[in-house]
């Protein structure tokens, strides 16, 4: 998986939030799409075994960013 210079992976962002994740271990990966409330089909990406690693210490960023943002959602007082 390649980086680009900041050190940031590129990501497409949909609006629309999907109900669940359907995650398939295929012959040279794995493939994730993503499925709305109503069934439909959404966003479908395949990430291979050689990248398999690289995106799952990405997330695992992504999401201790996160819950320090909620964190400090939860501590903040108005």
């Amino acid at each position: 998986m390649t980086q680009n210079k900041e050190g940031t992976f590129p990501v497409i962002v949909k609006k629309a939030a999907p109900t669940y994740l359907k995650i398939d271990i295929e012959r040279k990966g794995v493939s994730i799409i993503a499925y709305t409330e109503d069934g439909q089909r959404g966003p479908y990406i395949v990430i291979h075994a050689d990248e398999l690693s690289d995106v799952i210490e990405v997330l695992k960023k992504a999401e201790a960013i996160l819950k320090k943002k909620e964190k400090k959602k939860e501590i903040k007082i108005d």
